[in-house]
């Protein structure tokens, strides 16, 4: 969970907050995996906050528990319905849009959390990574998280940055880390605005960097499932894997295409081409756990990579498994004992 946006795997920028992904000793395993409770985990953190709070309803008590984070909604200004809390205990979290990041800041400001509470929160119940310094909106909560400023001094802070002219600067900070740790130690809001006024330049390039490695991460993990396949798939000679098609039916073991188009006749005879779902058809055949397939990244979306249309989080996906992949095929083709390896990745 910790290997991010960016290629020098973008820190969390608090100090300590690295410290949260290596908590739980060891991995987990299938069993863990399989019986993860996404919805259970996301109740499970609020609950626990609450209670610091002074909240002492029973545990499953959905109604009480969302009219009491309710109440601390309407007193830290935050524009969470009791009805979307509610469906978050029940149903599940918020997505991982924009949107539904922007309402996960808003529900840690009305649980009174810091910057590394909030980070916790987004790593262990959330399952997101929290802060991309290069969103204006995030960066600002992070400053206000970390030095104790509420949610409506962060509206104001983005109120105020947006409706400001940039400032032109040509050393403007691109680095994601780096914005981070900038903002880290800034304490005061005058020097929080004009910071971004000058450096809003290099947050427009959103996951340059990561593209860039991502490319490079294919072309490698194309050579890694080449000897594999060439090692221990095939006794005959085996073409190369040239394409990502082939590449993520390697790493997969289905094919990661939603759809496939056929060509086929319709009522006068005619030939046209018809689009068909296949994924549901193709993911049935895989061994990985279904909490596991999901995360994977389709087809599509390396192709939105390429064109720099991609959000973050499937960025941040496909860094991730394309980074385990190369590193782990590339273990085994030079015969590495895989099993002491996991902590070196980490």
């Amino acid at each position: 969970m910790y290997h991010y946006e960016d290629q020098a795997a973008t820190k969390l920028a608090c100090g300590d907050i690295f410290a949260l992904c290596h908590e739980q000793e060891g991995f987990p395993d299938r069993a863990y995996i399989e019986h993860l409770n996404e919805v259970s985990l996301f109740a499970d953190g609020v609950l626990t906050q609450i209670r610091k709070l002074g909240y002492a309803g029973a545990d499953g008590d959905t109604d009480q528990t969302a009219s009491f984070v309710n109440a601390l909604c309407q007193e830290a200004g935050v524009k969470l319905s009791r009805q979307t809390v509610k469906n978050w205990l029940v149903k599940g979290k918020a997505d991982s849009s924009a949107n539904g990041r922007n309402n996960i800041y808003q529900l840690c400001f009305a649980l009174k959390m810091d910057a590394r509470q909030t980070a916790e929160f987004f790593l262990k119940c959330y399952l997101e990574r929290p802060f991309n310094f290069k969103q204006l909106n995030e960066a600002i909560y992070f400053y206000c998280l970390n030095t104790g400023k509420d949610f409506a001094k962060a509206q104001e802070l983005i109120a105020e940055v947006e409706n400001s002219p940039e400032i032109e600067n040509p050393f403007a900070e691109d680095l994601t880390e780096q914005i981070g740790r900038d903002i880290l130690t800034i304490r005061d809001d005058r020097a929080l605005v004009r910071y971004l006024q000058e450096n809003q330049g290099g947050f427009a390039l959103q996951n340059k960097t990561a593209t860039e490695a991502i490319r490079k991460l294919i072309e490698a993990c194309k050579k890694d499932a080449t000897q594999a396949c060439q090692t221990y798939l095939f006794h005959e000679e085996h073409g190369e894997i040239t394409t990502i098609d082939d590449l993520l039916s390697v790493i997969y073991g289905y094919s990661a295409r939603a759809t496939r188009q056929t060509v086929q006749k319709d009522e006068t005879g005619k030939e046209v081409t018809v689009s068909q779902n296949v994924y549901g058809e193709s993911i049935a055949v895989s061994s990985f756990p279904d909490l596991i397939r999901r995360n994977f990244p389709q087809r599509q979306q390396f192709e939105n990579i390429d064109k720099g249309k991609a959000s973050y989080d499937v960025i941040r996906k496909a860094l991730i498994m394309l980074q385990f992949y190369h590193f782990f095929a590339d273990a085994k083709n030079k015969k590495a004992d895989i099993s002491n390896l996991f902590d070196e990745f980490t």
